[in-house]
Order: structure tokens, then sequence, then C-alpha cells
């Protein structure tokens, strides 16, 4: 891999995963002609990374680690289909979608490379409905982490994280505390559980992450592919 290639050992590095998007951005705006090349490399590694540990997955294990990593790729997969690639108006060739598409039986991103935003809720309750938390659910169900049913959405991970989750669009801001109050009876609505908050305050007593619940790392990278 010519970019991102160590992304696993850096999850917690914010600063690798910035300056690797900026270079392949860089890269991108200097050899515009060989867009469509460079982005189908790209992609091709993220892919096979992608699959590579999804196919390591133990599905009894919520935590074991090639999940982890795989939702990791996942989310830089979308950082590269939506935002480098529309930076660059480049848009996947039908060809190459279909060639993923016979290699895999199971391939979530054909939509997103034809440029089809996964649907959310028209209207959020009023106290719930901040700009930055539209364009976060999207991201969310876009990497597989929440899904719409019918009128609420469903968290497919830990009440840890979608408390952790939502506590970053709601109650902070640029990682420090806005100074808002947490909406939990709303949110507690929206995703069809309880007690959102008793989870959130909880998140303190986890002192070995530094007050972050396990597989923080799948809701960081989000946040830094909006940045």
């Amino acid at each position: 891999m010519i970019f991102f290639n160590d992304l696993i050992n850096n999850i917690e590095n914010e600063q690798y995963y910035t300056n690797e998007v900026e270079r392949l951005n860089m890269f991108l705006l200097q050899n515009i002609n060989a867009k469509q090349n460079i982005i189908e490399n790209v992609t091709d590694d993220l892919l096979n990374a992608y699959y590579q540990e999804r196919q390591k997955i133990c599905p009894k294990g919520r935590e074991d680690e090639h999940r982890k990593n795989m939702i990791v790729f996942d989310a830089t997969l979308s950082t590269v289909i939506c935002y480098i690639c529309r930076r660059i108006n480049y848009s996947y060739t039908n060809s190459y979608i279909k060639s993923w598409q016979v290699r895999c039986k199971y391939f979530p991103f054909a939509d997103l490379m034809r440029g089809k935003e996964p649907q959310q809720k028209e209207h959020l309750p009023k106290e719930l409905d901040i700009p930055e938390a539209r364009a976060m659910f999207v991201k969310a169900i876009g990497v597989k982490l929440m899904e719409q049913k019918a009128d609420l959405y469903h968290w497919n991970c830990s009440k840890a994280l979608l408390a952790y989750f939502t506590e970053q669009i709601y109650c902070k801001e640029n990682g420090a505390d806005n100074g808002k109050d947490y909406p939990e009876t709303a949110l507690n609505t929206l995703f069809n559980v309880s007690r959102l908050g008793k989870a959130r305050s909880q998140l303190a007593n986890n002192k070995k992450l530094q007050g972050k619940p396990n597989g923080y790392e799948k809701i960081d990278i989000l946040f830094k592919a909006a940045d």
C-alpha cells in the first residue's frame, strides 16, 4: 500500500490519519491526469485490506481485533469515496464497481461509489436536529455502525459506544466540552434504548482508555474523516 500502509498501527494517532489524507489529496492534485489509476489503486489496496480483516473475524467476538481493523478500513474507504473523490470530481466507473461485485458476495460500497448517500430520517426531533448530527449519522450508517428502521435508528455496537458517539456530537467541540446538556431522553427514544445517560456517565470509569469505551477507535476515525 502506498497510502495508509501503516493505518492499523496508528489507529490512535490522529495526526497520522490527517497526514495520509492530505498526502493523498496533494498527490492527486499533482497528478490529476492520472487520477483514475491512482484512486483505483488506493481503493484496491484498502478493499483488499478490508476483506482480509473481515475473513479473520471471530463470529462470536464483538470486540475481536480483526473486526475493529475491518471497521477502520471501512471508514477509511468511506473517506476516499465520499470526500477525496468528490474533492477532485472523480466518479468510479461502472466496470470498476462491477469487477468488485463479481469478486465479492458482499460488497457494501457500490452505492457510495455511485454517489448515493446512505438514507437517513427526513427530520430529527427538534432537540437533536443539528448539522453535526445529520452529517455524522450519515457517516455512521455508511460504515454500518447504525441503520434506520422505520422511524427509529438501530445501533449495531455497544451502548457505551453509542453514548460516546452521541456525546461527541452534542456535548463536544474540537474535543472539549461545549457546555450543552446531553439530550438523553430524546436519544433514548430515537435509538429505542434506555439509560443512555448512565452509560455515558460510566465512561469516566474506564481509566485505562482515558474515559473512552472499548472500540472507541471506530468512532474517532469517523470524526477524523469529517474534519
